[in-house]
């Protein structure tokens, strides 16, 4: 069976630093950002959002466009992994009460 995941965002980044031969706090400068900011999202600690994503873009000339969807791609995956034993079909039991004493009817859940 072959094994199927996604990576984390932070791991493209911090595989674009090394190709450019910059390291976190160069990145957290050009960003304008804290060094721990940088340094959680690049160990997957957070999630990039669509500033940091145009950030980096600005910084690096990587796009932002393919961070995010990175993101998305790998929220996705992983709250689908995680959430797979759960059963997806809910009801629910409800009858009408009539004998409300106004005439009017209201939804009674049981």
């Amino acid at each position: 069976m072959e094994k199927n995941y996604r990576v984390h965002p932070g791991a493209v980044m911090k595989s674009i630093l090394l190709s450019l031969g910059k390291n976190q706090k160069w990145l957290a400068a050009e960003m304008g950002m804290n060094k721990t900011v940088i340094s959680n999202i690049i160990n997957g600690k957070r999630k990039v959002t669509k500033n940091i994503a145009i950030s980096f873009e600005k910084a690096t000339g990587y796009p932002a466009a393919n961070l995010i969807s990175a993101q998305t791609e790998y929220d996705l995956f992983y709250s689908v992994s995680k959430n797979s034993s759960i059963e997806k079909s809910y009801t629910v039991n409800a009858k009408y009460d009539l004998s409300y004493s106004n005439n009017s009817s209201y939804l009674l859940a049981i």
